[in-house]
């Protein structure tokens, strides 16, 4: 079984001893979008943020060549505060681009945006593989001045309901697969 960002790395191991588990992942994709961000415009600082200290750990190596900034939720009773953690210096001006694997209702990430935003980023885009997203949680992101939002068609009913919405744009992992599967072909 191949699967792509698994969201907690223990489910991997709830699968039967006789299935070989084998984790990948398509941030590669998002790591590609923000590297054509910094070709379409040279003189764009681009800066990448996490929106916990947990997808901090799981990708800062992918991203290493960007300016690392990581958003930090705490909870307060029922109330949940998000700040930055470190590298705020790097918003001001900035094309920030948060990266998360997974994204639910979407509201941590734009409780995230709203901190960049205060603290002077120009643009905000984001990405994630799994943007689940239910009730037309997409909704919430348009017309909110994000520059773009990708997101993969690994949720298909998501991606194909933000098919030709601004900001979205939906990226296929197909590739990813088949480039593994050449190459397991080839073992």
């Amino acid at each position: 079984l191949v699967t792509y960002d698994i969201h907690w790395v223990q489910e991997q191991f709830y699968f039967s001893d006789r299935l070989l588990v084998e984790l990948k992942s398509a941030m590669v994709l998002g790591a590609r979008m923000m590297l054509a961000l910094q070709d379409e415009a040279p003189d764009e600082k681009v800066v990448v943020a996490f929106p916990d200290e947990g997808a901090h750990k799981k990708m800062q190596d992918l991203f290493r060549i960007f300016p690392h900034i990581v958003c930090d939720k705490v909870r307060n009773g029922d109330k949940r505060i998000v700040t930055l953690k470190e590298g705020e210096g790097f918003a001001d001006g900035s094309h920030v681009v948060i990266v998360d694997d997974m994204v639910m209702s979407g509201g941590l990430m734009l409780e995230c945006a709203a901190q960049l935003r205060a603290r002077g980023a120009l643009k905000i885009s984001c990405f994630t593989v799994h943007a689940v997203m239910p009730q037309d949680g997409w909704k919430k992101f348009v017309g909110k001045g994000f520059h773009r939002f990708w997101i993969t068609d690994t949720v298909p009913t998501t991606a194909a309901a933000v098919q030709d919405q601004e900001p979205f744009e939906v990226l296929s992992i197909a590739p990813l697969i088949a480039k593994y599967l050449d190459g397991f072909m080839d073992d």
